[in-house]
C-alpha cells in the first residue's frame, strides 16, 4: 500500500510570527540568562519581547536597583557586583535577511519610547509598562530568523543605539513540514551555514568596521573544568543559534567592556556562542526571588 504524503499545513503569518516569537524568547531567556516576557500584539508599540538583563558593574558604578536597596551580607555584596539593563526585542520571522531600513526601525522605537519616557517623568502620572525608565540604562535586541544583510550591519555599527543582533534560525510552527524539519540529520550545521556574521568567520567588510566587532573567535580561555562545564552543556542545547553580534554602543557604553561574546567548539564539533566575563563563562546573574 503506497504511503499518503499530506500536504504542509498552512500557516498564518500571524502563527508564524507568534511561534518565532516563542523561540527567540526561549533561547534568550534560558541561553543568554535574560528575564523577557512576551508582549507583541495589538498596542504594543513594536515591540514583540521586553524585560530585563542582569550583567556585571564595573566598580565605581551604580545602578537604580542596587542603590535603592540595602542588603548586608553575601547578598549586598552581589548586589554591588551587577546591574539590571532593560531590555526591547524585536523580532523578525522573515525569509530575506534583515536590512537597514529593519534597524533604523528599531532605533525609531527605542527613540519613541524614551521619549514617552521623558514627558511622563516631568508628570506626576505613572509611568506606561511601555515606556523606559530614565534611570535605567538600555538595550534593543533585533532577532532574525534569516539573518542580516551587509548593509544592516554597517549600519548597526555606526548606530548609538546599544543593539545587539542576533541569527536565530527555527521556531516554525509546529506542524510546518519543511524540509529540515523532515530531514534534521541533512540540515547543515551552524558552523557549515553562512551569513552575514557566521560562527565560521566572523563578520567584516572594510575599514568601517575595524575595531568594531564584539565577536571574538578565539577558543576560550577559561580553565580546563569552564571548559568541560561548558561541553556538558552543550551537548544537551538543542537551540542552534547562527551569530550573535553587537555594536560599541552596548559592548563598551552599557557593558563596560565586561563582557565578551566568544565562539565556542564543543566536544561533540558543534560551535555555539557564549558570553564570557573575566576569563569565565557568564550565567544567570539575576538576584535570587
Amino acid at each position: 500500500m503506497p504511503v499518503r504524503i499530506f500536504p504542509p499545513t498552512r500557516r498564518t503569518t500571524v502563527d508564524i510570527g507568534t511561534a518565532f516569537e516563542l523561540h527567540a524568547l526561549r533561547y534568550l531567556n534560558e541561553k543568554l540568562f535574560m528575564d523577557l516576557r512576551r508582549v507583541g500584539g495589538a498596542g504594543d508599540g513594536g515591540v514583540d519581547l521586553r524585560g530585563w538583563w542582569w550583567v556585571p558593574k564595573a566598580r565605581g558604578t551604580s545602578s537604580s536597583f542596587s542603590s535603592s536597596r540595602s542588603e548586608g551580607g553575601a547578598s549586598g555584596e552581589l548586589e554591588r557586583k551587577r546591574k539590571r539593563v532593560r531590555v526591547v526585542v524585536q523580532c523578525k520571522a522573515e525569509k530575506k535577511s534583515l536590512g537597514p531600513r529593519n534597524v533604523r526601525e528599531l532605533e525609531g522605537v527605542m527613540s519613541q519610547l524614551q521619549l514617552q519616557s521623558h514627558m511622563q517623568s516631568n508628570q506626576t502620572s505613572p509611568p506606561s509598562s511601555q515606556t523606559l525608565p530614565e534611570h535605567d540604562q538600555a538595550i534593543s535586541l533585533l532577532v532574525s530568523q534569516s539573518g542580516f544583510s551587509k548593509g544592516a550591519m554597517i549600519h548597526a555599527t555606526k548606530s548609538k543605539t546599544p543593539l545587539m543582533l542576533v541569527h536565530l534560525p527555527g521556531g516554525q510552527p509546529f506542524g510546518s513540514l519543511t524540509p529540515e524539519r523532515l530531514t534534521p540529520s541533512s540540515s547543515p550545521s551552524p558552523v557549515a551555514r553562512t551569513s552575514s556574521l557566521s560562527l565560521e568567520t566572523p563578520f567584516r567588510t572594510s575599514s568601517d568596521l575595524s575595531g568594531e566587532e564584539s565577536f571574538i573567535d578565539t577558543p576560550p580561555t577559561g580553565s580546563r573544568d569552564d571548559q568541560l562545564e561548558s561541553d556538558k552543556r552543550g551537548e544537551v542545547d538543542d537551540i542552534q543559534v547562527e551569530s550573535i553580534w553587537w555594536n560599541k554602543a552596548l559592548s563598551e557604553g552599557v557593558l563596560g567592556g565586561l563582557v565578551e561574546l566568544r565562539r565556542e567548539v564543543l566536544s561533540s564539533g558543534r560551535a555555539r556562542v557564549g558570553l564570557w566575563t573575566s576569563g569565565k563563562r557568564l550565567g544567570r546573574y539575576s538576584p535570587a526571588e
